[in-house]
């Protein structure tokens, strides 16, 4: 079992323009939330649609070259793909919490072999089966030890592969333990999914990225809840079998995620965000086409309207935008706005670095629907008052989900604001 030697990646420093970036993704930690998070802060074309790792295999080197930003379930084989080492971070859950939680996805996810299989299951069945040896034993460090595509991706399977007990005897191995850890002391970054909220703390305060505002939110809510009474003595021994060594690396990676979080507050956080922003060129004209990264908080995912990439606000009322302007003469915003309901589009209050900015607005069609340019000047005074950026507060009264208007909708986001565009120009 040969493995790549890397060096220690180095940490605290914000990314370099030819930096790749790799979520290592493992199945069940927060990877749809943290996902959206890291998505903002790469330019839609960077990202890499690929999410499998046979998809990633299946393009060239030089076309994989062309993105920054890798997130998916590609374990430690991604280096090998890339033929480099790019910066990688990852998420651990505490082992127990996450065979739940793994249990629970299979049995709503009608696109997987395991969904007929698993239907008629309860947790202590599954955890006992076949199934709960290849989906469960050990899989947070599987995810982090092996990267030999051929031997260790491809046939990892003991229901294709190998036999059962072949499988016993691979992923039960004490060798993982040391391998993993290695690999976590080795990444730039561990968060933990039972301290979610400072994980993305210390995310954005090792990457000098805006730091979150709010509680995190969650955009991979499971559809089906899980009876506490299923996870038996029997059933919770077995997984405490199935999960030594996942159990040894969770220990380890809360250490060092500890070590790491000490003296990380939200305002060491902002100052090493706006140390960075300081070191942005001033702009006098910004025009912000929602495929661009966005520097802010309370932004739901990009989607695409009349072939144009578009984002709502929410789920908190108020949503910030921070863009480096310069200070030195008024400049005008403009944007165009709608929204589920014209009380919202009419209850919009924007400041500039909490100073109130006077809003025009005018509808884009007759007879008039929740769909609106407004324009407004930020005056000096305004901008001056941040020496590092200048933080837009689009507030509204209120945010609604879809489904209340709807009885057709199946969209339970709070959404606030639909944003097409917006530009800063001289005014």
């Amino acid at each position: 079992m040969q493995h790549l030697t890397v060096p220690p990646q180095r940490r605290g420093s914000p990314l370099g323009p030819d930096d790749q970036f790799y979520f290592l993704h493992i199945p069940k930690t927060a990877g749809t939330t943290l996902r959206k998070f890291l998505q903002d802060r790469f330019h839609k074309r960077a990202v890499s649609p690929h999410q499998m790792l046979p998809d990633l295999i299946a393009h060239p080197p030089s076309e994989l070259g062309s993105y920054r930003l890798f997130c998916g379930h590609h374990g430690m084989y991604v280096r090998r793909v890339l033929g480099r080492d790019p910066v990688t971070i990852t998420v651990l859950r505490d082992p127990i919490a996450r065979s739940v939680s793994h249990f629970r996805d299979v049995k709503t996810r009608k696109d997987t072999w395991l969904y007929d299989r698993v239907q008629p299951m309860s947790f202590e069945e599954f955890v006992m089966s076949d199934l709960g040896v290849t989906e469960l034993l050990n899989l947070q460090a599987r995810y982090l030890s092996y990267e030999n595509i051929a031997e260790d991706y491809f046939g990892h399977s003991a229901l294709v592969r190998r036999s059962l007990d072949e499988a016993e005897a691979k992923y039960r191995r004490r060798e993982l333990l040391d391998i993993g850890r290695r690999r976590l002391d080795e990444i730039a970054y561990v968060g933990i999914q039972e301290q979610f909220e400072a994980s993305l703390l210390l995310l954005s305060h090792t990457f000098a990225w805006t730091p979150p505002v709010g509680d995190a939110v969650s955009f991979n809510r499971s559809k089906l809840s899980f009876d506490e009474s299923e996870l038996t003595p029997a059933a919770l021994e077995r997984v405490r079998d199935l999960t030594q060594i996942d159990q040894g690396l969770y220990e380890h990676g809360k250490a060092l995620f500890e070590d790491r979080i000490g003296g990380v507050t939200p305002e060491s956080a902002e100052q090493r965000y706006r140390d960075g922003m300081r070191a942005v060129a001033r702009k006098t004209t910004v025009s912000l086409g929602f495929e661009q990264p966005i520097a802010g908080t309370n932004w739901m995912p990009r989607e695409i309207s009349n072939n144009r990439v578009v984002r709502w606000t929410g789920p908190a009322t108020t949503t910030h935008l921070d863009l480096p302007l310069a200070i030195d003469k008024p400049l005008r915003l403009r944007c165009r706005l709608c929204a589920l309901d014209t009380r919202v589009l009419g209850s919009l209050r924007l400041t500039a670095n909490g100073h109130a900015v006077e809003l025009r607005s005018w509808p884009m069609c007759d007879p008039p629907r929740p769909d609106m340019t407004f324009d407004g000047v930020l005056t000096p005074d305004m901008l001056r008052e941040n020496d590092a950026y200048c933080r837009l507060a689009f507030e509204v009264d209120d945010v609604i989900r879809p489904t209340d208007i709807d009885p057709d909708s199946t969209d339970e986001r709070l959404l606030g604001l639909h944003f097409a565009w917006l530009e800063i120009m001289p005014a």
